[in-house]
Parts: C-alpha cells; structure tokens; sequence
C-alpha cells in the first residue's frame, strides 16, 4: 500500500470524529486511579531501594 492508497482509506464525514471506533476508550476516573497506582507502586519501589541500599 502506497501513501495515496492510505490516504484513500482515510475515514470520511462524521465518521472522522469518531474516535472511540479504533481506540480503547477509558473513563478519566480510570486513568486517574491506574496514575495513582503506578505513582503508589514508584514510592514503595524507590522507598525500598533507599531504605535497603
């Protein structure tokens, strides 16, 4: 496939904005609690090299 065939392909009209069509769409209360986790998990982590190092 050629750079105009992927361009031909492109979505068109209101299908454009649609997104969530190809994309894992996730509330932004979800994302916040799996950052506050990662973020948890780095602390403990880095707090136990510290502590042990």
């Amino acid at each position: 496939m050629n750079q105009l065939e992927k361009a031909l392909n492109l979505p068109k009209g209101k299908d454009i904005l649609n997104w969530k069509i190809k994309t894992l769409a996730r509330s932004p209360k979800e994302i916040m609690i799996t950052q506050l986790g990662f973020a948890a998990f780095h602390v403990m982590a880095s707090s136990l090299f510290i502590w042990l190092g």
